[in-house]
């Protein structure tokens, strides 16, 4: 965590000079900094989540980290609760900037002014190392599940306001952090506060909200909204606007440099995102793709190998298939089919099934991969919860084995090399808290755009239950919305610079002496 030595000042100064308390008021009070939901300083939403980590007192109706995506809707029923100490990262489409002002706000769903839960934001630009905001809290005892606090004695904490109402965040705050980059925010996480005295201010108070709470306990979350942002930039585009420019300015002529401009802008434009939905691919309701042959298929920009060897019997695959299978309660091999989200992302038909071997996705040209939701097969996944003939049940018997499924994606250039790799775990019983431990079962999104410009991903699976023939647990996982840009071809760039070439002869022309 960091401040500066000047906000600490501040801060102790405020402190010590507090009687009804130094920040600002409730909303609708003059003072307030709170945020209505439909306010028209909004320009974007959350669109995407990592890492939900739900704590304990979180019935598993609450559970849903979707909920927390696109606007804010003062629904106190539409929203992910992180449960005691629980947590989620949110993702956005475009980067979060410093600009005048609070730079985004989080929406929680208290019912009144005072009954109010809280958690620390923290922010990252790389996804890896976060920082948290500055937060302050001048309650001095606890209040038991249903007591109340004044707003006033709390600043830099999630869930100040009610329901509908953002708590703002200013980036400016963060500026001087070494490893952040204020005008280029791509991760908030939420950090739910057990408020039980343990969990401490910036300046090392105890902070205080309502405790214990059950069934929905600790924050809950109905939407990040963005007040500042850019557009996330194409490597390419970048290029290409810098060598042209780099030539516009070579250009004299007014009338040039106008069509200069309009040449280069035409070939800056964005590429079109493309999203592998597997919806384009035709099934029989119930059923799934197996072609009894080795081949590929296409959905979207990418393409899915198949891989198939007879052993009789129609067995057996590996590699992709795809599905509209919903059974999530049917454990084993026999179906093995299933995504345990019970259909595709979003309520979508169609999925992608992934079986080890070599799964690979190839795309048509070099491409930049946003992201794509991920879940476990329902044969995973039972496999994982209760154990099976060939493998243990995560947790073992006292539940305290710290067993994991986790899934690695690793990114491949034109060059045949690695790009990087992104983990996400299907599965994590780590936690030194059992009631932490869990195996996924919503649709989750994982952001790939980390591995920059990629021609095929490939995907490979790690488990703790491992045997002489490779992990024991089912090596499944489902796929679904897998987002991708196509990068241009440097044939665009050579567009661009004979262009500019014929562009550079005209004005020659145009400067020549005429003859008479």
């Amino acid at each position: 965590m960091f401040f500066t030595r000047s906000f600490l000042a501040a801060a102790l100064t405020l402190a010590a000079t507090a009687h009804a308390g130094p920040y600002a008021p409730a909303a609708g009070q003059a003072g307030s900094t709170a945020i209505i939901q439909t306010s028209s300083s909004f320009v974007g939403w959350a669109t995407g989540y990592l890492d939900y980590q739900p704590g304990p007192n979180v019935d598993a109706g609450f559970q849903t980290p979707a909920k927390a995506l696109g606007a804010a809707t003062g629904d106190a029923t539409d929203v992910v609760v992180l449960g005691d100490a629980g947590r989620i990262t949110l993702t956005f489409g475009s980067f979060i900037t410093n600009g005048a002002g609070a730079d985004f706000a989080v929406f929680e769903n208290s019912f009144s002014d005072t009954f109010l839960e809280l958690a620390w934001v923290e922010v990252s630009s790389n996804g890896t190392d976060f920082f948290r905001f500055p937060n302050f809290s001048l309650t001095q005892n606890a209040i038991g599940a249903f007591g109340s606090l004044d707003p006033t004695n709390l600043d830099g904490l999630a869930g100040k306001y009610r329901g509908g109402y953002g708590t703002p965040f200013d980036l400016d705050i963060l500026k001087t952090v070494p490893g952040l980059d204020v005008n280029a925010v791509r991760y908030v996480r939420i950090v739910d506060i057990v408020a039980d005295g343990t969990a401490l201010d910036s300046l090392g108070r105890s902070i205080y909200d309502p405790h214990p709470t059950v069934g929905s306990g600790g924050f809950d979350l109905d939407a990040v909204g963005v007040l500042h942002a850019t557009p996330v930039p194409e490597p390419s585009t970048v290029v290409l606007m810098l060598v042209g420019l780099a030539a516009i300015a070579l250009l004299g002529r007014r009338r040039l440099r106008r069509a200069a401009i309009a040449l280069v802008g035409a070939t800056a434009l964005p590429a079109a995102a493309a999203i592998t939905t597997f919806d384009d691919l035709t099934l029989a309701p119930g059923s799934f793709y197996l072609p009894a042959a080795t081949t590929t298929f296409q959905s979207g920009a990418a393409s899915f190998n198949h891989d198939f060897t007879d052993f009789g019997g129609g067995c057996c695959w590996s590699g992709w298939s795809y599905s509209n299978t919903t059974d999530t309660t049917t454990p084993g091999f026999t179906n093995q089919y299933s995504a345990y989200a019970g259909s595709g992302n979003g309520g979508s038909e169609n999925y992608g099934i992934a079986f080890l071997g070599s799964p690979t996705v190839q795309f048509d040209a070099p491409s930049i991969v946003s992201g794509g939701y991920f879940t476990n097969s329902t044969y995973a996944a039972l496999s994982m919860l209760n154990g099976d003939g060939f493998a243990k049940k995560f947790g073992g018997a006292s539940g305290s084995d710290a067993d994991f499924l986790k899934l690695t994606i690793t990114g491949w250039n034109a060059t045949n090399q690695s790009t990087g790799s992104v983990d996400f775990y299907l599965a994590d019983y780590r936690f030194a808290d059992n009631s932490s431990d869990y195996v996924v079962r919503d649709w989750t999104f994982v952001n790939l755009a980390s591995l920059g410009t990629v021609s095929k991903l490939t995907f490979g699976l790690t488990s703790t239950d491992n045997g002489p023939f490779g992990i024991n647990t089912p090596a499944y996982f489902a796929l679904d919305d897998l987002t991708v840009t196509a990068v241009p071809e440097p044939t665009e760039l050579m567009l661009l610079a004979a262009g500019l070439a014929i562009l550079t002869i005209a004005r020659r022309r145009c400067g020549s002496p005429r003859r008479r």
